[in-house]
């Protein structure tokens, strides 16, 4: 960064320093990059000038005029907001560099911020003619499945993997119920959703958090907790989560799972929270005396030989795996037997497969290996490019091409918020440089801008074609 002219100690922090930042540090070719600049300068300011410039190539300019500079709390600062799209022209590769500047007149004192920033230019990979291009979406959000699977489609989505169950409860007109009744009517809400899908060609893939307790006050949840179906954490606390030593808990999971495929038209079903909350479940003593009966001795210091340092962590690390993977075992079969069509994939732990199990019991490879599953969905939400390369080659490494793998990529995750379609760009192009079949994006909810401001400027770039043979 060189700043000119103006005495660094001016300044009130990193805050003014931090004039702009680029959306994305992967540049397609052809494509876009695109600058940020929100410059904060002294109340007074006339103007402000921002540029931006690709390598040696010519810089490109927006000016803030006064009235879109914006008071800073009480200080006597003023901040406002530009961007500048840059284009990649076709034929450019490899490592470059964004200089961008701010440039402004303090009483008659020219002032002038600069920064680099350091870029990568790939060539854009062509949109393949078959490619899984699915959203994540929320049921008891959509009161109008017209509005937004017709957006979806328009953004060039061929797939909507949404939630329609949370435990016990039900967000439509389950047999199974508990129903929660949603402020606008859902008695038909999977008739509508499965017409206005077909209509506009989105295939539908139906999810369940698993385990998780619904609504957990509610009179079926209190009943599952005096049953001893909840789970307990290491101080023998109860967890709202159903515990998966507990065979009607796991009968529950698949009633759960095979209503979905043997009564609606489904393209799939995914199982999602197909595991333990964190390291703090489950030790209940149905989970004591399942253990015991695996080892073939009492456990002396329970929890504490269990947990993690335990002498006996590491065998029960793979107990509680156990009691995941009989449950995907139990479900996939039955959902098989009652419909062999349909597809079934599982939401993942995107991380490393050990830490996985060692975390949430969640052995998504072993799942892989023996056929459990028909495709993989890690929730990879990593905004840093290199990173999400990376997390993804690890996964892929894991799998070993036994079931196709469905990226996540986050648009908006408890991990951050996607604002520009560069960032979608960078992200779809290393998934098909990795040679993956498709990606899911967590996640696209009424009322949703993300089709018009991410998906929308990509539609005959990136997206072009409907990712159907």
């Amino acid at each position: 960064m060189r700043i000119s002219n103006i005495a660094r100690e001016q300044f009130i922090g990193p805050r003014q320093l931090n004039i702009c930042k680029i959306a994305c540090d992967i540049g397609l070719s052809p494509g876009t990059l695109r600058a940020v600049f929100t410059p904060m300068v002294p109340a007074g300011v006339a103007s402000v000038i921002c540029e931006a410039r690709l390598g040696a190539g010519e810089a490109a300019s927006a000016t803030i005029e006064g009235e879109g500079l914006k008071p800073v709390g009480n200080e006597p600062w003023v901040q406002g907001n530009a961007q500048i799209v840059l284009p990649v022209a076709a034929g450019v590769e490899g490592a470059d560099t964004v200089t961008c500047s701010v440039r402004y007149d303090d009483d008659g004192e020219q002032k002038m911020i600069e920064r680099e920033f350091a870029v990568r230019i790939e060539p854009m990979i062509e949109p393949p003619e078959t490619e899984v291009r699915a959203a994540w979406t929320h049921s008891h959000a959509i009161e109008d499945a017209d509005d937004i699977f017709s957006r979806m489609a328009a953004g060039g989505l061929n797939a909507a993997i949404m939630r329609v169950r949370r435990g016990e409860t039900a967000y439509f007109d389950s047999a199974m119920g508990p129903v929660v009744k949603l402020p606008f009517e859902n008695e038909n809400f999977m008739a509508e959703t499965l017409a206005a899908t077909a209509e506009h060609g989105i295939d539908v893939h139906c999810y369940v958090n698993n385990f998780p307790i619904g609504s957990k006050d509610s009179e079926f949840a209190q009943q599952l907790l005096a049953e001893g179906r909840w789970q307990k954490n290491p101080k023998g606390e109860d967890i709202d989560w159903l515990c998966p030593s507990d065979p009607r808990n796991v009968e529950l999971v698949r009633d759960a799972m095979v209503e979905l495929a043997e009564d609606y038209d489904l393209a799939g079903v995914q199982y999602d929270f197909i595991r333990f909350p964190n390291s703090q479940g489950c030790f209940c003593e149905r989970c004591r005396a399942r253990f015991e009966e695996r080892i073939g001795h009492a456990v002396a210091n329970w929890p504490t030989d269990v947990v993690e340092g335990g002498e006996l962590y590491e065998q029960y690390t793979d107990a509680r795996c156990d009691h995941i993977t009989n449950a995907v075992r139990i479900t996939s079969a039955a959902i098989r037997e009652v419909n062999p069509n349909v597809e079934i994939t599982a939401a993942v732990f995107a991380m490393a497969p050990e830490k996985a199990r060692h975390t949430v019991g969640q052995a998504w490879a072993e799942w892989a290996h023996e056929g459990l599953i028909d495709a993989l969905c890690p929730m990879s939400y990593v905004y840093d490019t290199a990173a999400y390369e990376q997390l993804l080659g690890v996964i892929m490494e894991a799998i070993e091409g036994t079931v196709p793998i469905y990226a996540g990529i986050g648009v908006r995750s408890g991990n951050g918020v996607m604002r520009y379609p560069e960032e979608m760009a960078a992200k779809i192009n290393i998934v098909r440089r990795l040679g993956l079949p498709g990606f899911a994006m967590f996640c696209v909810t009424p009322k949703t801008d993300v089709p018009e401001t991410i998906l929308i400027p990509l539609r005959e770039s990136v997206l072009a074609g409907d990712g159907r043979e």
